[in-house]
């Protein structure tokens, strides 16, 4: 399998790079006036906004969108989308944590970022709230093709293609990656022990839009079955599941572009 740890890198290095320009430019950002504002119930993520088409299929449960609100009415708990005249998302903050923290959208190339920034009460700065940083880029056609979230020294992205059957089938490789990870070492590809990557791969019916589903096909996942320490430098072994072994789907690649 191709190694796809450089591109990995360069993804979270870009996301360091906006996250500082967010900030450096968080006054501007969080002044822009709203020309429509929606609300939702409390949610993870990017609640309504959130384009994943994995949802019910391989995060928990707990991974909901929210629901719409006519307005926030006596709730202290919940989520507000600012819009500009052209319908461009501006912010989504969540209210009801401590303290309220607010999603910035930046646009690079073909990108949209959202990172998480929050205000001091005493001092009036912002500051880079502790939540995911997204990244999502949609194709020609406005589907989604990358999903990501940064966090630390952590990588999940969700990688999707459309050009593997019919006009309701989609392929997913959804990757996590840890540059870093203890007893890993990026000499090793993704099939071997020692990889920093995980992979799980699906295959996504989309004939109903609001009822997704998928199929696991296959996953490279570590075994953590034996506990390890700091100290222990041996390579942690990969788990392989196949669910269809005898079908061929294309190898996971980044950065496909097909329109």
């Amino acid at each position: 399998m191709k190694n796809h740890y450089s591109a990995f890198d360069a993804l979270m290095e870009e996301a360091r790079q906006v996250q500082a320009l967010v900030l450096q430019q968080a006054d501007q950002l969080m002044a822009v006036p709203a020309h429509k504002t929606i609300y939702s119930t409390p949610s993870l993520l990017l609640g309504l906004h959130t384009p994943t088409l994995l949802l019910g299929i391989h995060y928990s449960g707990a991974f909901k969108k929210g629901r719409k609100l006519r307005s926030p009415g006596d709730r202290t708990d919940y989520l507000s989308y600012d819009y500009d005249a052209d319908g461009n998302l501006l912010r989504i903050t969540h209210r009801g944590e401590s303290p309220p923290y607010t999603h910035c959208f930046f646009r690079k190339d073909r990108r949209e970022w959202a990172v998480p920034v929050y205000q001091s009460k005493t001092s009036g700065q912002f500051y880079h709230y502790p939540y995911y940083t997204f990244l999502t880029e949609y194709d020609r056609n406005g589907r989604i093709r990358y999903f990501g979230m940064v966090r630390g020294t952590s990588l999940r992205l969700e990688v999707y293609r459309y050009d593997i059957g019919g006009p309701s089938e989609a392929l997913c490789d959804y990757w996590h990656y840890i540059p870093e990870l203890i007893g890993s070492t990026k000499a090793a590809p993704l099939s071997e022990a020692g990889s920093p990557a995980e992979l799980w791969r699906f295959q996504l019916d989309l004939s109903d839009p609001r009822h997704i589903r998928g199929v696991l096909l296959e996953s490279y996942t570590q075994d953590y079955s034996e506990p390890r320490s700091v100290a222990d430098d041996k390579p942690i072994p990969m788990r392989t599941f196949r669910a269809f072994p005898d079908r061929q789907f294309p190898p996971p690649d980044l950065y496909v572009h097909t329109d």
